[in-house]
């Protein structure tokens, strides 16, 4: 038997922990942290088991078409001439729009998959670009544009030199401070922190894991993140607890002063539920030193997200923490994203076809899909591709975009199973794992705090009739006879040279490929070149200096200066202001709903069952406050219905004091099934129910366009 050691990294999530991987006859034996690497940690459950969805049996491995309710094995070439003549066809009827396209956390985890979508979205022309990002990240990214004219900025958390860790809508015990960055062994460092005399503040309806190991837990109301927020800046500025030079950073910095100073303390203490002495005393430490606000999705996901991550980014960028050891920071990696962000992402707005929401970093939200889809008209969608995606489970209403999806003329799924979005699909194309990939990831080493870079290493061969993501979009390009470069229909020649080449040597990606793009970025990211990664077997320690002044003297806007005060946030801010204040909205609906993460799990993405190791998951069980469940006569155990105005599901109540009166929690993204293109069947449904169904599409953060994931109204009723 033939052994072969491959040194690898994940790309499971942002944190990229390098792996050391051993196969035998190409069959993966042994994942471990490969501790050469930059970042490597000991160890988590999805890398160590990822090896076991290679050989699953209801993994797809060919091209497959639909055949009255089943599929068949398609050979490659033939699956491209077929779904290029019938994108085609529709596209010259309808229009480019036509087209709609979803990315999934694993497509955006793949970055030649995630670039050569946009090549062919591209070259098609389409509008309807839709992201999984909507449903969590948009608060973030549409703040970003508004402040700094940057939607795709990614800021560090300077955890190890920091003296007060300020935790919004985050649980970093289980979610290992991994959203727009990665610190490795970021919660360790955090306990670290407090244990020589810092602190760490936790703001949560529920007393997380994190919020036991904190110094101080805050349980407010959801959505009310925003007025917490607001408090501490009412606080540090009426106190002249700001930095005075955060002033030369700021175009208004007066008048955001004046804003600050009008606020109501009292009338913001009562709204966020939490004692103003103690909102007092959180402002005063955290103007005292090197701090940092981290909002994080408990705040993104509500429906005023974009008003609390604007004021989490004021309280770190007036007490001066985004120019301070121990704050926030720009990592500049390979890539250096201020550079060469606007490339990756270029700057597009877009509307949806019917309801005319606007993009947030060039995407459309998902909650628009299935009106976009299922409404008559000019520019109806008529085909579409999810890529690496299960948007029926991860998004509101999941079963009228199921509804949706099933009226498409022409649906391809690209993933490594047959997922519940996909049950209607006309064509399912494999994905390969990033086991199998060899390229550069580069996007999700941006993200970590370290200054790194690594290769994916291809540690076994893929299967022979599996394309590569970005292969079958490139290929789909030059099938269509659409231009794949820069809108020149003469480039695909230059393109199919360069591929003509990687078919003599045998190798895929010496044609035009992520290798291709992939050098072309790190020349102009400045730092390292590719053959100098390419060599590196464990990567590249890149030893940039934290530069702490870097982010805000490269700020995009017209003024070099942030915009503290853009006009539609202040505007939305006058607006809940104004709203009357009332704890209980809804008699009907009493109960607040919230997520939680559960260790190591990836919810909707993961094939659990293949999962060896993976504890399953209680995504049946909904938990309420004590208090409430004596109002309403419920027992802890029992089987209850959990209602909302769009849906209900069945559920095992917990009775709890960890969770404050007046809000529910359930896990988000569980409830999917897989199922085997070869005869049909579907496994048990992952985790228990889908708490999404309770979500409305149409109740969302007028802003960001979030779906109210977190604070929707929902009773509880016993069965």
């Amino acid at each position: 038997m033939s052994e072969t050691v491959t040194y690898t990294h994940c790309n499971i999530c942002v944190a990229g922990c390098g792996l050391k991987v051993t196969a035998k006859d190409n069959q993966i034996v042994n994942i471990e942290p490969d501790k050469d690497a930059a970042v490597w940690r000991d160890f988590c459950v999805r890398g160590a088991e990822a090896h076991h969805a290679l050989n699953h049996p209801q993994r797809i491995t060919h091209p497959m078409k639909r055949v009255g309710d089943g599929y068949v094995p398609v050979p490659y070439k033939q699956a491209i001439k077929e779904i290029a003549q019938q994108l085609k066809t529709i596209l010259d009827r309808d229009g480019a729009n036509a087209l709609g396209a979803y990315t999934g956390n694993p497509g955006a985890s793949n970055f030649g998959g995630f670039a050569f979508l946009g090549l062919l979205l591209d070259a098609v022309g389409t509008d309807n670009r839709y992201f999984v990002g909507s449903l969590d990240e948009n608060a973030h990214h549409y703040v970003c544009d508004a402040m700094y004219h940057q939607p795709w900025t990614m800021l560090q958390a300077d955890i190890e030199n920091t003296d007060f860790l300020l935790l919004v809508g985050a649980n970093p015990a289980i979610s290992e401070f991994a959203w727009f960055f990665a610190v490795s062994e970021g919660w360790k460092k955090a306990q670290a922190m407090q244990a020589r005399g810092g602190q760490i503040v936790v703001v949560d309806p529920r007393r997380s894991e994190s919020a036991q190991k904190a110094k101080l837990h805050l349980a407010p109301l959801p959505d009310s993140d925003w007025a917490l927020l607001l408090a501490l800046l009412h606080i540090i500025a009426s106190n002249d607890w700001y930095d005075k030079n955060a002033a030369k950073d700021c175009d208004d910095f007066e008048g955001l002063l004046t804003l600050l100073r009008n606020q109501d303390l009292q009338a913001l203490s009562q709204r966020c539920d939490i004692a103003s002495g103690i909102l007092e005393q959180v402002a005063r430490d955290f103007s005292r030193g090197s701090a940092m606000c981290l909002a994080h999705t408990g705040v993104g996901q509500s429906v005023n997200g974009a008003v609390g991550m604007w004021l989490a980014h004021l309280l770190n960028l007036i007490t001066g923490n985004m120019r301070r050891k121990g704050g926030l920071y720009h990592n500049r990696g390979a890539l250096d994203l201020l550079r060469t962000g606007a490339e990756l992402f270029p700057e597009a707005k877009r509307s949806s076809r019917v309801n005319k929401a606007p993009s947030v970093a060039g995407y459309l939200p998902v909650n628009e899909m299935a009106t976009d889809i299922a409404t008559p008209g000019p520019g109806q969608i008529k085909a579409f591709i999810i890529q690496g995606g299960n948007p029926v489970i991860s998004g509101p209403e999941g079963d009228n975009l199921d509804k949706a999806f099933a009226e498409l003329e022409l649906l391809i799924a690209v993933d490594s199973f047959q997922r519940d979005s996909h049950r209607h699909a006309h064509w399912l194309i494999p994905a390969p794992s990033f086991l199998e990939i060899e390229e550069l990831s580069a996007l999700i080493q941006e993200i970590g705090a370290e200054s790194n870079i690594q290769m994916l290493r291809a540690t076994v061969k893929k299967p022979d009739s599996m394309p590569y993501e970005w292969e079958f979009f490139r290929d789909l390009v030059l099938a269509m006879d659409k231009p794949l470069l820069l809108g020149k229909p003469a480039l695909n020649w230059v393109v199919k040279g360069f591929n003509l080449y990687g078919k003599l040597t045998g190798k895929p990606y010496d044609g035009f490929s992520p290798k291709s793009i992939g050098k072309e970025l790190l020349k102009k990211g400045g730092i390292v070149s590719y053959k100098d990664v390419d060599k590196a077997e464990h990567g590249l320690r890149l030893n940039q200096p934290r530069d702490y002044n870097y982010f805000l003297d490269s700020v995009a806007t017209a003024t070099g200066k942030v915009a503290v005060m853009p006009s539609a946030l202040t505007e939305r801010l006058q607006q809940l202001l104004a709203e009357p204040h009332l704890h209980n909205k809804s008699a009907e609906f009493p109960l607040q709903l919230i997520s939680r993460r559960r260790k190591h799990m990836m919810n909707s993405w993961l094939t659990h069952g293949a999962m060896k190791k993976m504890k399953r998951p209680e995504g049946d069980v909904i938990e309420i406050n004590d208090m409430d469940a004596q109002r309403w006569a419920l027992n802890d155990g029992s089987q209850v219905r959990v209602r909302s105005r769009v849906g209900a599901i069945d559920a095992k109540l917990k009775v709890s004091d960890r969770v404050r009166s007046g809000v529910a929690v359930m896990s988000h993204g569980w409830g999917g099934q897989t199922y085997s293109p070869k005869n049909g069947s579907a496994s048990e449904a992952v985790g228990g129910v889908n708490r999404n169904l309770l979500v409305a599409a149409d109740d969302v953060d007028p802003l960001s366009r979030v779906p109210r994931l977190n604070g929707t109204a929902v009773c509880v009723e016993g069965l």
